[in-house]
C-alpha cells in the first residue's frame, strides 16, 4: 500500500539521520523502541 511505502521510506530516512540508531530512532518517531524494532524487520530496513 501507499501508506505501506511511505511508513517505510520514512523510518528508513529517519534510521538513517541517527546513524541506525534504534533508540534515538525511536525517540525521534515518538514510538517504542520495540515497534521500531519489527517495523525495520517487516519493512527489511537495515
Amino acid at each position: 500500500s501507499a501508506r505501506a511505502e511511505f511508513e517505510a521510506r520514512y523510518i528508513g530516512q529517519v534510521f538513517a539521520q541517527h546513524q541506525r540508531n534504534v533508540s534515538q530512532s525511536a525517540r525521534a518517531l515518538g514510538i517504542s523502541r520495540i515497534s521500531l524494532q519489527r517495523k525495520l524487520k517487516d519493512y527489511q530496513i537495515r
